[in-house]
């Protein structure tokens, strides 16, 4: 078979804040993020490594929630987290290192094969994981939509979840190009092309926006399509 290797790193501060989000949480996104670029080549998730810098204020009982909420995103996705390191660190950071499997090389989909005349499609919807973060930022802001929906919002950016499925499936019938979200719809269709070789055209009225994201767009001051292209996803 053959091998893809994805490196991914989040850091406190950066992508994610320990006054926001619980360490089951955090450990749980930088699986998801690392697993998401899998994803992204239509790889089945094989195994994980992970380098955890660990603060001054954070014992061993904390450095545990986080691998728990590790462990079962592994165990959801079948992933086996193999191994790592641990070291002291100013600042908390994950750095994951993920291994995805194929049948060949030729099974993997890269960024670089979209073709003239290919149509450009979505697999769920944008806009939840920058609302999420908006309703994080600005607690008042989430009583514009209902409860369940601000609380879906928010889980799109704590706990994002990786479409492995959806990337194995578009991988057999055929997708000659894929990427995952992470910079925005915006940035990663850029990305796309250009390693491609090709322009691409976006209509953002048949963008899919996650319900509620239009709400609190608005209420915080944003613009609705800048804000859904530019908001990172999973």
């Amino acid at each position: 078979g053959a091998t893809a290797t994805s490196v991914d790193a989040l850091v406190d501060g950066v992508h994610f804040r320990r006054s926001q989000a619980t360490l089951p949480q955090i450990g749980h996104k930088a699986l998801a993020a690392a697993l998401s670029d899998l994803a992204a080549m239509g790889a089945e998730p094989g195994e994980a490594y992970v380098t955890l810098g660990v603060p001054a204020d954070l014992g061993e009982e904390g450095c545990l929630e986080l691998l728990d909420g590790m462990l079962a995103l592994a165990a959801a996705t079948g992933t086996s987290l193999a191994g790592g390191d641990v070291t002291r660190s100013a600042e908390l950071f994950v750095a994951m290192t993920v291994v995805g499997h194929a049948p060949s090389p030729q099974s993997f989909v890269t960024r670089a094969g979209a073709e003239p005349g290919d149509a450009l499609l979505i697999t769920g919807e944008i806009g939840g994981a920058a609302a999420g973060l908006l309703t994080l930022e600005f607690p008042e802001a989430a009583v514009v939509v209902p409860v369940d929906a601000a609380e879906q919002l928010r889980d799109r950016q704590l706990q994002p979840q990786p479409r492995l499925g959806a990337g194995r499936a578009l991988a057999e019938v055929g997708a000659t190009a894929m990427i995952d979200l992470s910079d925005g719809l915006g940035g990663d269709a850029a990305h796309l092309a250009r390693e491609s070789g090709v322009g691409l055209e976006i209509d953002p009225n048949e963008a899919p926006l996650a319900d509620g994201f239009a709400a609190i767009a608005a209420v915080t001051g944003n613009g609705l399509w800048g804000l859904a292209l530019s908001g990172g996803e999973d």
